[in-house]
């Protein structure tokens, strides 16, 4: 039995639901949050599917306590998910954070419950993450400490959640400082985040919650809890809400979990894995943009070359 509080977020997508319902069902936890989205205006098909979602959720059939916050009007991404968090840590002192496309592993809620558990009182830990990723980086230990948060299948404290800043309004001034340019350790990991941090805060309408996240562990230099093994399979690639290109999704969807996951060797120190976090941005983050900079550049050059071939 999963003894910490889950939270599930849904939308429209019920067949995706139900997946993580079975697993949960497995674990039973006690406390059952539900985070909902409404339709989108003038969505009669969607407006359809958020029903069969929520009907989902009345036909929990184990011992549970369920608790709803359903959105009467679309509030999109960013918003929804932040306010309800806000919600679920207005009634508890941690949470295990699900959204309704990650698969997760038996192992994930144990692996949660014990690191919840141990570092409770750690206020330098801000983050614990069920998804691992650039595995053939292993380390001696069970687990290291990153400076990411990745957020497909986590668990956090009310301790850190209360520093979340979703409109980024301490950016101006916490660029400017020299511990938030510590955190780095390149050049290139500097600039890429703070562009993806200058982004959203400029953004009028911030379409997403988790770069706020990541800018409030930056600022407090918190460590995040990442697994030797993958936890958490992502089956989002539906598209509802994504626009996956051809050829990326083996790399991050339909990932083998290991269901086998313990911990019996913890980190003796509690500082950033820097040799992990520098291969890790290099393979994951940086990689990344360089291929869709490469794609770009390529269809443009084809597109030239037509022109000029007439």
């Amino acid at each position: 039995m999963c003894e910490s509080a889950i939270v599930l977020i849904i939308f429209n997508r019920p067949e995706n639901t139900k997946k993580i319902l079975e697993q949960i069902f497995i674990a039973k936890p006690a406390k059952l949050y539900i985070i909902a989205d409404a339709a989108r205006e003038n969505e009669k098909e969607e407006l359809e599917l958020t029903i069969k979602c929520k009907e989902l959720i009345d036909k929990i059939q184990w011992k549970c306590e369920v608790k709803k916050n359903y959105a009467l009007q679309n509030m999109g991404c960013g918003l929804r998910i932040s306010s309800g968090l806000d919600w679920v840590f207005s009634n508890e002192d941690s949470a295990i954070i699900l959204e309704d496309d990650c698969v997760p592993a038996q192992s994930f809620f144990t692996f949660c419950d014990q690191m919840l558990h141990k570092y409770k009182n750690t206020t330098s830990i801000y983050h614990i993450s069920g998804t691992r990723w650039n595995e053939e980086k292993q380390t001696d230990e069970d687990y290291l400490f990153s400076r990411y948060a990745h957020v497909w299948g986590w668990a956090t404290w009310k301790r850190a959640w209360q520093q979340y800043d979703y409109s980024l309004s301490k950016w101006p001034e916490a660029k400017k400082l020299e511990n938030y340019k510590l955190v780095f350790q390149s050049e290139n990991e500097y600039i890429f985040w703070n562009s993806k941090f200058q982004k959203m805060f400029l953004a009028e309408n911030k379409s997403t919650w988790d770069y706020q996240w990541q800018f409030t562990i930056a600022i407090n230099q918190g460590l995040c809890v990442t697994p030797a093994k993958n936890l958490i399979n992502n089956i989002g690639i539906d598209g509802t809400h994504l626009n996956i290109k051809t050829g990326t999704s083996s790399f991050y969807f339909n990932r083998k979990v290991d269901e086998q996951f313990t911990v019996t060797k913890h980190p003796e120190i509690l500082t950033y894995d820097n040799v992990y976090d520098k291969y890790h941005f290099r393979k994951h983050f940086y990689n990344s943009t360089a291929k869709k900079i490469k794609k770009k550049l390529i269809a443009i050059f084809k597109k030239l070359n037509l022109f000029f071939s007439f």
